[in-house]
């Protein structure tokens, strides 16, 4: 396979046409599903396409520092040159903050000039963590982002989209990935979903990447899980982005499911592993199915 030069790590180099389920059709046995999982559980269908950039094997074991990219033109390269909104978790820009660093990517592009940046990056500050804002486009390493067309007028309807309202957790899954598998047993199609859920109440674990070891390698993934990344207990309000992806069916080194997550409230943020007060953790998520998924940069490698 030719090997990416840095002009082109923008460019999609696959586009998969995706199953976009009835959503009205799902609000049963999602909900019964998901029942298994929390004792409280709503969904309902109420007015308001994916692509993965780089991966996990542009950080481990080998560290490319050399992986950026920039989401105006990652919009463009995958059909959206105007009036573009994207958003989803990924590694902030390195090179802008001046540390590595976890990013809630938030941009939305109108015409060739007018953009709008809301992008929250969460990066290790001494024993603890700091949450600040960038007006940067660009980003490192990888990212699942979803890309929809912002209205063009007052006039235009919102898509449709799952409202999944949850409380109290009785099961192993956390709140993202019991959805995850609810596509995966209910579905025998790849499905890939983007939305913005809030945790209302309860605490979370989160984990924040510090800077890049001096050798830009790691010898082991006892080494990098355990003692190069840095992990923090959180709590409500959070504000998260995800994306899940049911099936990698194509081999494309799909990440399955990956969230990011930002308190403006309490200056936290990070990626999100799972809750920690099953008894009082209260979710409430938005959810769109996506019609085409765009693949960006292709490494092989999960962690």
């Amino acid at each position: 396979m030719r090997k990416t030069s840095v002009t082109d790590l923008n460019q999609a180099s696959r586009k998969l046409t995706l199953f976009k389920p009835n959503l009205d059709e799902i609000i049963e046995p999602l909900t019964k599903f998901l029942k298994n999982q929390f004792e409280i559980v709503s969904v309902e269908v109420v007015d308001c396409p994916v692509v993965d950039v780089g991966g996990p094997g542009n950080l481990f074991p080998t560290i490319r520092t050399d992986k950026i990219y920039d989401l105006k033109k990652i919009c463009q390269n995958c059909e959206s040159p105007n009036n573009a909104f994207v958003f989803g978790p990924g590694a902030g820009p390195r090179h802008a903050i001046g540390v590595n660093c976890e990013a809630v990517l938030d941009a939305s592009f109108s015409g060739n000039s007018s953009s709008k940046i809301n992008t929250h990056t969460t990066k290790i500050d001494g024993n603890s963590f700091k949450l600040e804002e960038t007006n940067s486009t660009e980003f490192c390493l990888m990212a699942n982002l979803a890309i929809s067309e912002t209205p063009k007028n007052n006039n235009q309807h919102p898509p449709k989209v799952l409202k999944i309202s949850t409380k109290k957790r009785i099961g192993t899954l956390n709140y993202p990935e019991s959805i995850r598998q609810f596509f995966v047993s209910y579905f025998p199609e790849p499905v890939s979903l983007a939305g913005i859920f809030l945790i209302k109440n309860g605490s979370i674990n989160v984990h924040i990447m510090p800077d890049f070891p001096e050798s830009l390698k790691f010898e082991s993934r006892q080494e990098f899980t355990s003692s190069w990344l840095k992990y923090f207990e959180i709590s409500a309000p959070l504000t998260c982005a995800t994306v899940i992806h049911s099936k990698d069916n194509e081999k494309l080194s799909l990440r399955l499911e990956h969230t990011h997550c930002f308190s403006n409230e309490a200056g936290t943020g990070g990626h999100y592993h799972e809750d920690i007060t099953p008894e009082t953790i209260e979710y409430e998520g938005y959810f769109s199915p996506a019609e085409y998924l765009y693949r960006v940069d292709h490494v092989s490698g999960q962690l």
